[in-house]
């Protein structure tokens, strides 16, 4: 793999250097308008394939824009709440273990949203492709214990085949469900394609067709450069990565912190 790229970058740059030498001769020796041509065909080259990439990244941030919303906070308080996430961790940072923190909630429950199209290709809703077979983990309304590894993982206290009674349903997902269930949020021919982090926060268990109270997209998307080197790889995200989970976890900021090991975050900045 070495030899490959330095087969291939070396031959780059070779040819850059030819191009300039090309010019400079051309100037040199007097002939302004080929030495000009030489570099005019050379920007041009660098910077075409740049072009339609940046507009399908604008394409893609304002649609993402455009699906994104939220109210200003969300008063958790108090509240029962599901957490359906799509890591593998019972209760994970993601925003699950950070409500144990912070989040002053009445009552916590856990359940995945792994490969859920998969197991379940017939359902077309995705939090009934859950209830069929549901697998809930309530845990411990207390800040994950750190173990002999140095880990936190929160406390699963009891699990349940039962979809409990919950305010508020919140799904952090890492997996894209929102494109594998474009249709059934209602963002077919509307969603691009490269959605890579989703947040939506439902009032009680979801329903067919319900809408979310808050939904919060980030687009992953890869945007070509000028002058590009010929292999490289520049993934960009909109809005910023984290800025839309950090935004989740501020709303669940009513509870001190309590946990030295969690890293600095919205509600010790004083987010709402």
């Amino acid at each position: 793999m070495g030899l490959a790229y330095l087969i291939i970058y070396g031959g780059f740059a070779l040819l850059v250097a030819l191009v300039g030498i090309a010019i400079l001769v051309a100037l040199a020796k007097g002939y302004a308008k080929t030495g000009l041509a030489i570099l005019a065909v050379a920007l041009a080259v660098g910077i075409w394939p740049a072009v339609p990439s940046y507009f399908d990244a604008q394409s893609r941030r304002a649609g993402v824009e455009a699906l994104s919303f939220a109210p200003g906070t969300i008063d958790f308080a108090g509240k029962t709440v599901i957490f359906v996430e799509s890591g593998s961790t019972i209760c994970g940072d993601n925003v699950c273990g950070h409500a144990l923190r912070h989040g002053g909630l009445a009552r916590a429950f856990w359940t995945g949203s792994e490969n859920l199209s998969y197991h379940h290709p017939d359902i077309a809703w995705p939090f009934d492709a859950i209830a069929q077979d549901p697998v809930i983990h309530e845990v411990e309304m207390t800040a994950p214990a750190e173990d002999a590894n140095g880990f936190t993982y929160a406390d699963p206290v009891a699990e349940t085949r039962r979809l409990p009674d919950v305010d508020y349903t919140v799904l952090a997902d890492e997996s894209f469900i929102a494109f594998e269930y474009a249709d059934a949020f209602g963002l077919a021919e509307k969603l691009p394609h490269t959605v890579r982090f989703a947040y939506m926060v439902f009032e009680g268990w979801p329903t067919a067709g319900q809408a979310p109270i808050a939904r919060l997209l980030t687009v992953q998307f890869h945007q070509e450069p000028p002058f590009v080197w010929p292999v490289h790889t520049q993934f960009h995200y909109h809005p910023p990565l984290f800025e839309n989970r950090d935004r989740v976890r501020a709303w669940f900021c009513d509870a001190p912190q309590d946990d030295a090991f969690f890293p600095p975050d919205p509600c010790a900045a004083g987010g709402n």
